[in-house]
């Protein structure tokens, strides 16, 4: 009786192993890259985004033994890049980074060429900017409660300085506005680095800048900043108030950084294109290229920021709204 249980199972054995072995070959990972990984950057080089493509980039080559070569493709408020991302084989050998204007577009722009929440599989978020509330610093206003009662004063008499509509600083100051129950009107600048000139001049009244671009004219006693963004202060300037210490409870905003891959891309690709992004964030000479930029770590890992992006294009539609969706 025993030894036909054993024969039983033997033989149950032979059918069971052919069908077992195809199943866990295919839970093997493939090699990954095997060829050149193209990174779509949404934005002209210098830029941002550029620049944290091509940091990271580089320590994904060095890491993964092939080269991650940043592809610049403008235009289109970053759209025609972003599309190029989308179309593409997903298999990982072709990336996006790109900003938080990713959310910001699905709102923006009402004839988009993709589908931001299912055309792309999110990989990372590696990096927030903090924004800083400046004013010339030959004016009058001291603090951001300053700014309130002035523009309470006198409805509609502030301007601000933006580097165009629906840019990471447009969208910050709108939201500033819209919380702190006042108006200005927005003066559009082909980029922030000119509205901060005119800023320091006394040709407008205030801006949002990324840290990077305002603290040079602020550590030349040309601009005074009033607040940071963010809902903790920054290490940056640690004795800089956020908008929430100065009032505006629960104001929180940054300009965040991810990778996006082609939707449908495999899961081990994602996870080991996070994980490598992960350990860059621990290198303390990576962290301190981020700090000159303004930026600070802010990895997310893929399920994480796979809602967060969902969550953040739903926070900032309201916003994107009040100036309406825009033409490609």
């Amino acid at each position: 009786m025993l030894g036909k249980s054993l024969k039983t199972f033997a033989f149950a054995a032979t059918l069971t192993i052919p069908s077992v072995l195809p199943a866990h070959a295919a839970e093997r990972a493939e090699p990954y890259p095997v060829r050149p990984v193209r990174v779509i950057v949404p934005q002209a080089p210098g830029g941002g985004i550029d620049f944290m493509a091509r940091l990271f980039g580089a320590r994904l080559s060095e890491a993964l033994r092939q080269s991650f070569v940043v592809d610049n493709r403008t235009g289109a408020g970053s759209t025609i890049g972003t599309a190029i991302v989308a179309r593409a084989a997903p298999d990982g050998h072709t990336l996006l980074f790109n900003s938080i204007s990713m959310a910001f577009n699905a709102t923006l722009f009402n004839d988009l060429p993709y589908d931001t929440l299912k055309d792309f599989a999110p990989v990372a978020v590696v990096a927030n900017t903090p924004n800083v509330l400046v004013v010339a610093a030959s004016g009058s206003f001291k603090s951001v409660q300053d700014v309130i009662r002035s523009a309470r004063a006198n409805p509609g008499k502030l301007n601000y300085g933006s580097g165009g509509i629906g840019g990471s600083d447009h969208v910050c100051m709108e939201y500033f506005l819209a919380v702190a129950g006042i108006k200005a009107v927005n003066v559009a600048y082909k980029g922030a680095a000119p509205a901060l000139v005119d800023l320091a001049a006394g040709k407008i009244d205030l801006s949002f800048a990324p840290m990077a671009s305002s603290v040079a004219l602020v550590k030349a006693g040309r601009l005074r900043a009033l607040g940071v963004s963010t809902a903790k202060r920054t290490p940056l300037a640690p004795d800089l108030p956020t908008m929430a210490e100065s009032g505006l409870a629960g104001f929180d905003y940054a300009t965040w950084y991810g990778v996006w891959a082609p939707a449908r891309t495999p899961a081990p690709v994602l996870q080991r294109l996070s994980e490598e992004m992960r350990q860059a964030l621990q290198l303390p000479e990576l962290r301190e290229r981020l700090a000159v930029q303004g930026a600070e770590p802010a990895w997310r890992a893929v399920d994480d920021t796979t809602a967060f992006v969902r969550a953040e294009v739903a926070r900032w539609a309201p916003i994107i709204r009040t100036f309406g969706a825009q033409p490609k």
